[in-house]
Order: structure tokens, then C-alpha cells, then sequence
């Protein structure tokens, strides 16, 4: 079994070198390739090189998502299974497989190689896991400030979002889904929706359907996005007339003016985008 590891050693508040040290104990013996990101994209062709049975993507949700961007680039046939150690800001991604902070348990899961099947989103040229979105959320992105994210964490970004949801003004969004028009000012693309067991978005909705929740917030005002956010975290999103859940293989987003757009938290442009999905497209080690 050959490994390749790919660490972002400026990754969240974890020790890279910890994190190396316990990872040549563990595979001790074995065939490990250990590659250093130094700038941003690194990650995304060392993946893309990898000539491995297993890629491990050490860092936060950032490291994983350009890992996967580097391994969707692969043959089907020649792709290797993902393995994660979550040593970032935000580890959305292990939290939803049951991956642990813990270094030695995460370290121990991949040495077991129990795997399964990932859809994987495409949204323009940007591969994605958890979700994209257009408008408010992608503008809360992009105004996170790196020192607040490094002291505090993934308290960064509530912090971000009461800054940006008052300064922001949103724009008229038109969804084409599944041949049929639906209009909001903001719409978020879901593959992953579970991030813990008790917080479970969208109930009975599953990573490896093949389908993405789409959810559109169909009113602008400030008082309707927040009673709608809170339709959506107690799971009655059936009861609000101005709140779209849509299931969809495929999505496409376009405005009259242009507006910002995100995948996994990485800001990818702006408006119009398109949205695909890659049904089962990646084995995780989990």
C-alpha cells in the first residue's frame, strides 16, 4: 500500500511536526510520501500527481478541498482513496464522517482503510464536498479576517457573518432547476448536511445519493433571512411559503449583476455558475 501525505503545516493551531512524527510511528515500514504545502494550489498538484493507493489530506476543510480538486483531475481508475487528518480552522468535512481531532484515533482510521463512497460537486471548475453558495454566505468567506480565524478558531466565522449580513445587499438570484425557474437573493448548494449528530440540516439527506438540497431563501430582508435560517436549524423547513427545498443533480445560477459565489468556503468567482454532481465519485477512508 503506497501513501502519500499532503500537510498544510499553517493549518489551523495543531503542531505539523506532531503530526508528522506520529504519522511515520504509525506507518513505520510502509511506503509514505510526505509533501509540505508552501502556497495555495500546492496541495491541488500533489494530489493530482499522486502516484498512490491513499492520498492523506492533513490541514483544515481548505487543504481537503484542494486535495480532492487534485484527485477529481485522476482517472476514475487510477484515483486513490482520500484519507483526512483534521488539523484545521474548520474540519467540516471529517466532522461529518466521524473523524476525529484526536491525531492518534484519525491516524488509526486510515491504517484500518474501512471506506466509502463520496458524491463530489462541481460548481464552474471548482470541485467541492460540503456545498457551495451564491451571495450572502460566500461574501461572510471572503470578509473572515485570518488573524480572528487563527485565535479564535471557527468563531471567525459567526463573527464574519454578523459583520457582513448587515452591510451586505443582496441581489435577485434566478435558480434553473430541474427545467423549472425559481427566484431568491440567496441560495445554498448542499452535498454534506450533517456535521455532527445533533445537528443534523436537512434530515434523511445522504452524501451518496447522487443528489445535491438545494435551498433558496426566496425574501431579501434581513428579519426574513434569520427566521428562515432558523426554519432550516430546527428541520421545519416545510413550514415557511418563502423557503425552497429542492433536491438536483444539476443547478444552474445567473443574475443581473454579478455576485459572489463560493465552494467548501473558497471563494471561485461570481455569477453566473453552474452546478454538477459526480455521484460516488471518491472513496473515503472513514
Amino acid at each position: 500500500m503506497k501513501y502519500v501525505l499532503i500537510i498544510n503545516p499553517k493549518s489551523g493551531q495543531k503542531n505539523h511536526k506532531l503530526i508528522l512524527k506520529e504519522l511515520r510511528k504509525h506507518f513505520l515500514g510502509k511506503d509514505l510520501v510526505i509533501k509540505v504545502t508552501t502556497k495555495q494550489g500546492d496541495a491541488i498538484t500533489y494530489a493530482k500527481k499522486a502516484k498512490a493507493d491513499v492520498v492523506i489530506a492533513a490541514g483544515g476543510d481548505g487543504t481537503v478541498n484542494e486535495v480532492i480538486n487534485g484527485l477529481m483531475q485522476k482517472s476514475i481508475n487510477s484515483r486513490p482513496r482520500l484519507g483526512i487528518i483534521p488539523a484545521g480552522t474548520s474540519n467540516m468535512v471529517a466532522r461529518s464522517l466521524s473523524i476525529p481531532k484526536n491525531l492518534a484515533k484519525a491516524v488509526e482510521i486510515i491504517s484500518n482503510n474501512r471506506r466509502k463512497d463520496l458524491d463530489i460537486g462541481k460548481v464552474n471548475k471548482r470541485f467541492f464536498a460540503i456545498g457551495c453558495g451564491v451571495g450572502l454566505d460566500a461574501e461572510m468567506y471572503k470578509n473572515v479576517e485570518p488573524k480572528i480565524k487563527k485565535i479564535f478558531g471557527e468563531v471567525a466565522y459567526p463573527l464574519s457573518f454578523i459583520k457582513t449580513v448587515f452591510n451586505y445587499k443582496p441581489h435577485r438570484l434566478k435558480i434553473r432547476i430541474n427545467h423549472e425557474s425559481h427566484y431568491g437573493y440567496y441560495v445554498l448548494i448542499c452535498n454534506i448536511t450533517k456535521f455532527h449528530k445533533l445537528f443534523d440540516m436537512i434530515p434523511k439527506s445522504r452524501n451518496d445519493d447522487g443528489y445535491f438540497d438545494v435551498i433558496i431563501i426566496k425574501k431579501k430582508e434581513i428579519g426574513d433571512l434569520f427566521r428562515c435560517m432558523f426554519g432550516v436549524a430546527t428541520k421545519q423547513m416545510h413550514k415557511f411559503k418563502d423557503l425552497v427545498h429542492v433536491r438536483a443533480k444539476k443547478i444552474k445560477v445567473s443574475s443581473s449583476e454579478k455576485v459572489i459565489a463560493h465552494a467548501d468556503a473558497e471563494i471561485i468567482g461570481k455569477t453566473p455558475v453552474s452546478v454538477k454532481m459526480y455521484e460516488r465519485a471518491l472513496e473515503v477512508i472513514c
